[in-house]
């Protein structure tokens, strides 16, 4: 059977999320080709992809396959199915890759449960889950805040250093705990409508195309978290233009890592007289750098992770600053950062 080599690519880019890398269950690290679809499934996502035309079924080794698909330059390609391979042939070259007819299929399907009522998305959503992933957790002994919370109105994020709240406007989501590796990956989708099933959510396009991710079961801390967004108590700030310059030049002594990763360092911030002076150090060294700032209040100082001011600076540059925290905010969204040692210091 004849299809297009560019057409199948980005049909499996879309499916590889779904993949293990690992084979940690029968056929995870496989895409799985059934009655008119293609599937991949590792325990935790699974995405699903009507694929028209081309009469294939089986389990066939998705890293093999995806990268040849890759390197081939033909726009049209053949292919054929044995009881054990799949040969792929191009005008000048030809493949074979293992194929396993017998497939887990609707055993995979069947634990994800049958959707029953679908929902629309709201509009805004896949807009908030990305502006919300830089602040939620890495650390898996606080698993509840890998993901992003989705309930109502809010989305919201938290690696405990850090809050976002965003707000989506128009439409409403059911409550659920997003994990943040599928949260990323459901970005690149734009889902129409969304349902759930026990320990699952489905997004599904108007491409019928379902991405499918386990949630996560328990209490995400919402009402602790929106305790800290409502203190609008501090003293005001507009940062300086040349603020991220400045940042990433003192972090280069704050522990010579890449500033923009690293989330343990530390800078101090002085605020006085109009001025905001910079200062980080360390063992191999110091530096210090100050701008005029919009700023009338007494004199502050305070520490903070430079990786996390960064992340937050492309999006607004003005700042309400009170003890232990900055509070940023937009249009649709509170961003709060933790500070250290943020005092009213003595000139």
């Amino acid at each position: 059977m004849s299809t297009n080599r560019k057409e199948l690519l980005s049909i499996l880019q879309l499916v590889k999320p779904g993949l293990a890398n690992k084979e940690i269950i029968e056929q995870s690290t496989s895409f799985i080709f059934t009655e008119g679809q293609v599937v991949a499934y590792n325990d935790e996502i699974s995405v699903s992809h009507p694929i028209k035309g081309l009469d294939l079924e089986g389990a066939v080794q998705a890293k093999e396959l995806f990268s040849l698909l890759n390197k081939l330059k033909d726009d049209t390609i053949e292919l054929e199915s044995t009881d054990t391979e799949l040969i792929v042939k191009g005008k000048k070259a030809k493949a074979g890759i293992k194929l396993e007819i017998k497939t887990n299929v609707e055993e995979t399907l069947k634990a994800l449960g049958t959707p029953k009522k679908w929902h629309p998305v709201p509009a805004t959503l896949l807009e908030a889950i990305d502006f919300c992933l830089f602040s939620a957790g890495h650390d898996m002994t606080k698993a509840m805040l890998t993901c992003i919370y989705c309930g109502g109105s809010d989305i919201i994020s938290s690696d405990g250093f850090r809050i976002t709240i965003y707000e989506l406007g128009k439409g409403k989501m059911e409550p659920v705990n997003l994990p943040g590796v599928a949260a990323a990956a459901l970005k690149n989708y734009n889902p129409t409508e969304y349902s759930e099933t026990a320990g699952w959510i489905h997004f599904r396009t108007k491409d019928e195309v379902v991405f499918s991710c386990r949630t996560m079961a328990g209490t995400y801390p919402v009402d602790k978290i929106k305790g800290f967004a409502e203190s609008t108590e501090g003293e005001k700030a507009k940062l300086p233009e040349d603020l991220t310059e400045a940042l990433e030049r003192a972090g280069i002594f704050s522990a010579g890592q890449d500033i923009k990763a690293s989330t343990d360092d530390r800078i101090k911030i002085t605020l006085d007289d109009g001025m905001l002076t910079v200062r980080g150090e360390g063992q191999a060294g110091w530096f210090e750098e100050s701008n005029r700032v919009r700023y009338k209040g007494e004199l502050l100082e305070f520490e903070v992770s430079p990786a996390h001011l960064l992340a937050i600076l492309t999006h607004t540059d003005e700042v309400l600053i009170s003890d232990n925290m900055l509070r940023f905010e937009g249009t649709n969204f509170v961003h709060l950062v933790r500070t250290l040692a943020a005092k009213k210091a003595k000139k």
